[in-house]
């Protein structure tokens, strides 16, 4: 995704204030995506490739926004969600 691309998503969704260091690490993310999209098996099997070091923390509620609050800023609203256009496609 190209900075211009980025950015624009940042106006639609109203996220001006996510700078160059979040596009950074959408790339960084974008590409490994790209990488496991073009991985060719090769018919060995494999397990446990990465180390189990790192466990994933619980999932637990913490506060957040009502729906009212988090459509606030919404140009339009349809069943208490923001509402969207519909994208369908690939750069």
């Amino acid at each position: 995704m190209d900075k211009e691309t980025y950015y624009n998503l940042l106006d639609l969704a109203k996220f001006k204030d996510q700078g160059d260091e979040f596009y950074e690490k959408l790339v960084d993310c974008m590409d490994v995506l790209k990488s496991i999209e073009d991985f060719k098996e090769t018919g060995e099997k494999m397990y446990n490739v990465n180390s189990a070091e790192k466990h994933p923390s619980k999932d637990e509620p913490k506060p957040s926004l009502t729906n009212e609050e988090a459509t606030r800023n919404a140009v339009s609203e349809k069943y208490g969600f923001i509402e969207t256009i519909k994208y369908v496609g690939e750069d």
